[in-house]
């Protein structure tokens, strides 16, 4: 299928290490980029011009999420830790222990209050981004925990692990309420739909799921 836009590449941004993750900013006038030289690196979107690069993490940067108010930037790394940063200014903000493996991947809750971070310890944790409180570990899959979403109301999380299987569970008390099955290998990524209505999920059986919310 030929999309009716036309496309154009119209910047190549260097690196010196293989890139792992990137996001945009909410108002779309910035990127950045999370790299496996220990840095996360803001770039203008439409020039290419490097703004700052996130120094900190002594390991290669995992996963990387701009905040929905566009205040903050969370990056998550082999190093165990997830860093909160200001992006305005890129100092660091907050270091936030207590994965006990390699950190994946990050999400913002819809009002910027809290994120998710993933890891390889088998857990996905949820934590207050104003005082770096650990609020919730979410404790049953049984491989590592490799991508998560939030819902559009903020009010549930969805995990998606090497285990084969999501999990849907309640933000606020960290209860586990569905358990979505039917991937025969691993699922890499989870992404919930902007109405709420539906999940879907990509796995190393070559196939992407769409699961139907009732």
């Amino acid at each position: 299928m030929v999309s009716r836009y036309p496309l154009h590449r119209l910047l190549t941004l260097t690196h010196t290490h293989p890139l792992h993750g990137i996001a945009w900013s909410p108002k779309s006038h910035h990127i950045v980029t999370a790299c496996w030289d220990t840095t996360a690196r803001i770039w203008e979107a439409l020039t290419g011009q490097l703004v700052l690069t996130l120094q900190g993490h002594t390991h290669p940067v995992n996963g990387v999420a701009w905040s929905p108010d566009n205040r903050q930037i969370a990056t998550t790394s082999d190093d165990r830790t997830t860093r909160l940063w200001d992006a305005l200014n890129g100092h660091s903000s907050r270091i936030l222990t207590g994965h006990t493996h390699v950190v994946y991947s990050v999400a913002w809750s819809p009002d910027s209050q809290q994120i998710a971070t993933t890891s390889a310890d088998h857990t996905a944790r949820m934590w207050d981004t104003a005082t770096g409180q650990m609020l919730q570990t979410l404790r049953g899959h049984t491989s590592l925990v490799e991508s998560t979403a939030w819902s559009p109301d903020g009010v549930y999380l969805v995990t998606a692990s090497k285990d084969g299987t999501a999990r849907i569970w309640e933000a606020q008390t960290g209860t586990l309420c569905f358990m979505l099955r039917g991937h025969t290998e691993g699922i890499n990524s989870v992404a919930w739909a902007g109405t709420g209505a539906h999940i879907a999920t990509a796995s190393h059986d070559q196939t992407v799921r769409i699961w139907k919310l009732s």
